[in-house]
């Protein structure tokens, strides 16, 4: 099975290889970045409550096993190979699966610019993978977290957004303002060895 891509740093965008993946319903597309995003097991009940608040129980419940199998549809999974863990009581997506996000790349980005202090800049070879990295998180932003997307009738999953949003924001600001730090240090440099 090819990688699944997942991304979510500007409109949400989900694909196998190079083939764009298309969901039913905007439901199964949030339940899935809702999945990859918070990480570990979700119980039933705690997902039916964020994304269908008005249900009652039964038919709370009922959506949840339609979208999942939506899901598991949309993302072609065979018995051998499976990005969701669904049990009776809760719901994960598989971390050991094929796939990537990125916002692992931002994650990553963001703790190395953290760990970047006045003296503590990198120098010579080290310099130039942090800047690597940093610029692969920067080409990765592609707009705001999950940019233009929501669900009306899920008020609660539009909160986990906007605050998701919010930090992220934050964090590739984070990254962005160390990036520019190491380019006017290398044109610092440059600059000293020229009138030298």
């Amino acid at each position: 099975m090819a990688l699944l891509s997942v991304a979510v740093l500007g409109p949400p965008d989900v694909r196998h290889g190079q083939r764009c993946l298309s969901f039913p319903t905007r439901k199964t597309l949030a339940v899935l970045v809702y999945l990859l995003v918070e990480g570990g097991s979700h119980p039933r009940d705690k997902l039916t409550a964020l994304f269908w608040p008005d249900s009652d129980e039964v038919s709370g419940r009922a959506s949840l096993r339609t979208t999942l199998a939506r899901l598991r549809e949309g993302l072609e999974e065979t018995t051998a190979d499976r990005h969701l863990v669904v049990d009776r009581n809760v719901v994960s997506f598989n971390v050991a699966s094929d796939f990537s996000l990125d916002l692992q790349l931002l994650q990553a980005a963001y703790g190395v610019a953290r760990s970047l202090t006045g003296k503590g800049r990198p120098s010579g070879e080290t310099r130039q993978t942090v800047i690597s990295q940093l610029e692969q998180a920067a080409g990765a932003w592609r707009g705001d977290f999950l940019e233009g997307f929501s669900l009306r009738d899920a008020p609660d999953f539009d909160e986990w957004t906007s605050l998701q949003r919010e930090v992220f924001r934050k964090r590739m600001e984070v990254v962005l303002d160390r990036l520019s730090l190491l380019y006017a240090d290398a044109g610092s440099t440059a600059s000293a060895i020229d009138t030298a």
